[in-house]
């Protein structure tokens, strides 16, 4: 009798088999000539980004790409497979892969178009799946080491919620052991050294007043409940100065925990909080930053015009600052919002109260590479490779239309003097506002949503995978559902992508998607290293053993930081490549990262152990807390 696992097994691959000769049809029926079949599906398109000040980007196929040494099949059977196309329907072609399948000497063919556009080269999505009626529509998502992932968002803003996900289908929803008693809506959130999740500020929208506390989540087993951070309410004594609503936050690299709370709208007087605090894990505390000359020194204070600045810690200790955020809620397309520039990056020169920094401006290669920096609504991630440019920033979509929805800009952060390079368009040249990024562990880029809502299709619209090392994008999947405003994306411990919410309309579902790594040539599911052990805990610089049956065949190990995502910001996004070597047929020998303080390479904290082996399969990750 069939086990409930192998009928869901079963169903998928149905699933993605009726998807594969989907991406043939529409191949097939896109085509206006017999050349294009012959040709094939185009390459991927290949985008060389750097900057030359008396021309423009490049935009060109991959290397080679021209060059085909085969045709898919001869010019006569592409004329026939036209033909039987109008013949059918002139305005609909092919509505069966069947159709197809009787033209004769064509099988071939089907079976390359197969290998082409199966998995292995475009994903899956799996879903949407319901999100009980019980639980709020998610608006606020973080990655616990646990492996379930905290949502929280509207209606009520204090109704939080764990998902644990499943190989196959939905997954299990639960609630916390308690809620806040204040609202979580439009709050900012990092994690603590320990593993906590700290929440600050947020509320309004009819949710419940916005405030000035914080409130931290433990994802302990058998714990997993809510605590409110020191403090009454009272401005300045253990809870924040400052009102916020919107803020951004980023765990900083120094010892022994401390979290920068950034911007905000304050709840009575006019704009954003301009004056930054510091959460104290020691002391459980909110303390004010300073500029140099201590209390009353107010030039490190930074008028971020928009909310949810975006914000990265650099290796440096500096935190960056890419002009993404928000000017406004709602559901309204992005516009210019040119009083988000310029970019820079923050210094602090003490973490100890009273803390004090300093603030520098980055400038930009040319006017209209200044002038497309305006991506309010877009979204930013931190790109760290082992490799020069050691340290990237990439922004993409946001801003005014469409100077900056349809573009993506890059930073080389490794210069003693970084600039911001030209807009390079993205590969299908349409808007991205809202737009969804998560770093997978192979160091590139998942993008998902984001398309306005003018211009959607039915579904959510194409993804993409963009490789910094290739400068190449590469087309996915399209997403089921549409994923904008309201909107999040998180990479789970076993290397898939998981995406929710949504607003006008509401969306309660997730959606998952198992990237092409995933998956063998011929789009069954690929075979993920194994690891059997590994420790626990390890120290920044310090040697550790991971224990695996696939130690031999292991190309690269990472270590990710969980997301923690709101609003398209995310600070905690990092991937960190690590050196390791083969010491026994079942072990690896690791070298734990960022030797040095502070360690603002690989903040202190939990992350996910990734093995990825030299087919690029990555493994289910192993949680490790970094010391």
């Amino acid at each position: 009798m069939p086990t409930k696992a192998n009928t869901n097994d079963r169903k998928i691959q149905e699933q993605r088999t009726i998807k594969r000769e989907r991406r043939i049809l529409q191949f097939l029926n896109g085509v206006r000539s017999a050349q294009q079949i012959v040709d094939g599906p185009p390459p991927i398109v290949r985008l060389h980004t750097e900057y030359r000040r008396r021309a423009h980007p490049d935009q060109h196929e991959a290397r080679g790409a021209h060059l085909k040494s085969a045709c898919l099949c001869e010019l006569e059977l592409a004329e026939r497979i036209i033909a039987a196309r109008y013949e059918i329907s002139p305005v609909y072609g092919f509505t069966n892969i069947r159709e197809v399948a009787k033209i004769k000497d064509v099988r071939v063919l089907l079976d390359s178009l197969g290998s082409m556009l199966s998995h292995a080269t475009k994903g899956d999505w799996e879903g949407p799946y319901t999100i009980p009626g019980a639980y709020d529509r998610p608006v606020h998502a973080a990655v616990c080491r646990t492996g379930k992932v905290m949502f929280f968002g509207l209606p009520n803003g204090n109704n939080t919620w764990l998902w644990t996900p499943s190989p196959t289908g939905a997954g299990t929803f639960a609630a916390p052991a308690n809620q806040p008693t204040d609202s979580l809506f439009c709050a900012g959130h990092s994690f603590l050294i320990d593993g906590r999740l700290l929440v600050v500020g947020g509320g309004g929208d009819g949710t419940g007043d916005r405030h000035n506390r914080g409130w931290i989540f433990d994802p302990s087993p058998g714990v997993e409940t809510w605590t409110q951070t020191l403090g009454n309410g009272t401005p300045n004594d253990g809870d924040m100065s400052f009102y916020r609503w919107y803020p951004t936050l980023v765990t900083l690299g120094d010892s022994p925990g401390r979290i920068l709370v950034v911007s905000g709208d304050q709840n009575t007087a006019p704009g954003e909080a301009e004056q930054m605090e510091i959460y104290m894990q020691n002391t459980d505390r909110f303390e004010l930053v300073w500029g140099p000359g201590g209390p009353g020194d107010t030039s490190a204070n930074h008028a971020f015009p928009q909310i949810y600045p975006g914000l990265h810690l650099l290796p440096g200790g500096e935190v960056f600052y890419a002009p993404t955020g928000w000017y406004a809620g709602g559901c309204a397309a992005s516009a210019a919002y040119a009083a988000a520039l310029p970019s820079g990056y923050f210094e602090l020169q003490s973490t100890s109260v009273p803390a004090s920094a300093t603030w520098t401006d980055v400038d930009t290669d040319d006017a209209p590479a200044e002038s497309a920096l305006d991506r309010v609504m877009g979204m930013s991630v931190l790109l760290c490779q082992p490799t020069y440019p050691y340290v990237q920033a990439m922004i993409v979509g946001g801003g005014a239309d469409p100077e900056s929805t349809t573009t993506f800009q890059m930073i080389n952060l490794s210069t003693m003097s970084p600039s911001w390079g030209p807009p390079v368009a993205l590969p299908d040249g349409l808007s991205r506002v809202n737009v969804n990024l998560a770093l997978l562990p192979d160091g590139t880029v998942f993008m998902s949503g984001g398309r306005q809502l003018s211009v959607s299709p039915p579904n959510g619209g194409t993804c993409w995978i963009y490789d910094p090392k290739a400068t190449s994008w590469t087309e996915m999947d399209p997403v089921a559902n549409a994923r904008q405003y309201h909107s999040l994306t998180v990479l789970l411990p076993d290397a898939r992508v998981a995406t929710a919410g949504h607003e006008c309309p509401d969306d309660n579902t997730i959606e998952i998607f198992s990237p092409p790594y995933l998956f063998k040539s011929d789009g069954s599911p690929a075979t993920q290293p194994v690891i059997t052990s590994a420790p626990a805990l390890v120290h920044h610089g310090h040697e550790f053993d991971v224990e695996t049956p696939d130690a031999c065949a292991i190309d690269r190990v990472v270590l990710v930081r969980p997301a923690a995502v709101t609003h398209q910001t995310d600070s905690e996004q990092r991937v960190i490549h690590m050196n390791s070597k083969v010491t026994g047929s079942t072990t690896l020998r690791v070298e734990a990262p960022d030797g040095w303080h502070p360690h603002s390479l690989a903040p202190q904290g939990w992350y996910m152990l990734f093995l990825i082996d030299n087919a690029g399969v990555p493994s289910v990750a192993e949680f490790i807390e970094l010391h």
